[in-house]
């Protein structure tokens, strides 16, 4: 596929070109990304399982995992979703412009929040307090109810309007981990006509941080700075002139050319 695709003329904002998978294919070599997929005990034992698991399943609406193991991976589009994401500019650079998954995308189709205090802090320690830092509570020894989700309650756990957060370009941080939510890149999937967007934000030196040896670590204190981005997330919203194009991401405008 790489005689389908072009390198843009000024190559100074993708400065980890020779390091990115992109060049061996530009240079004629092709292969195929084949990722693993770890199969659970519950997909291989479904005939094991309790009539209550099954009801509790049913009843909650995720009976369709039993099936993930039988699943097919679509091993080209893997691979063709690795070439186009550039770390640089945290992004899927696409035929039509950039594209990637936003805050929109968590809220709306996991249903998780994106509003809040960042989950990081100390690894090491106590479960208890480990538990009570995240969720505010300890539930007592041998006292935790499975409660399955109620149909009546999915459309609060799922909103249909998600926060102006999904817009922010902010920092999305947990423990060792940082990464930039560049959503000014990425404008018409909000539903804004895309503008020249901001130098992107380089994370090369977080990006080589994990939490090997370092369980002691507070990374609270450690990512102060990008904390403190994230708490001031409602002033990094953009706003701007709606994308009137039906759902076509295709732009004339002198910046998308």
């Amino acid at each position: 596929m790489a005689y389908a695709r072009q390198l843009p003329v000024d190559m100074s904002l993708l400065r980890l070109q020779d390091k990115h998978i992109v060049k061996s294919i530009w240079e004629g070599n092709e292969r195929v990304i084949c990722p693993r997929r770890h199969a659970i005990w519950i997909a291989k034992h479904v005939n094991e399982l309790d009539e209550r698991v099954m009801n509790i399943l049913q009843a909650a609406g995720f009976i369709h995992i039993l099936k993930a193991s039988t699943l097919e991976i679509n091993h080209h589009l893997v691979t063709a979703l690795v070439e186009r994401w550039r770390v640089e500019t945290h992004t899927f650079h696409l035929p039509l412009g950039e594209s990637s998954i936003t805050l929109e995308d968590v809220a709306l189709q996991l249903g998780l929040p994106i509003e809040g205090h960042v989950v990081t802090g100390i690894r090491s320690g106590p479960l208890t307090v480990f538990c009570h830092q995240l969720l505010g509570d300890v539930p007592p020894e041998n006292n935790f109810i499975w409660t399955p989700y109620r149909r009546d309650l999915l459309p609060q756990i799922i909103p249909v309007e998600v926060a102006p957060t999904c817009r922010a370009v902010v920092p999305l941080i947990c423990f060792s981990v940082v990464e930039y939510q560049q959503s000014d890149r990425v404008m018409r999937q909000f539903g804004f006509r895309q503008n020249i967007p901001h130098p992107p934000m380089n994370l090369d030196v977080e990006h080589k941080q994990d939490m090997r040896g370092r369980a002691d670590w507070n990374w609270q204190e450690h990512h102060g700075q990008w904390i403190a981005l994230w708490n001031d997330r409602h002033n990094c919203v953009f706003n701007d002139i709606p994308f009137q194009k039906n759902g076509h991401l295709r732009d004339e405008s002198e910046y998308m050319q």
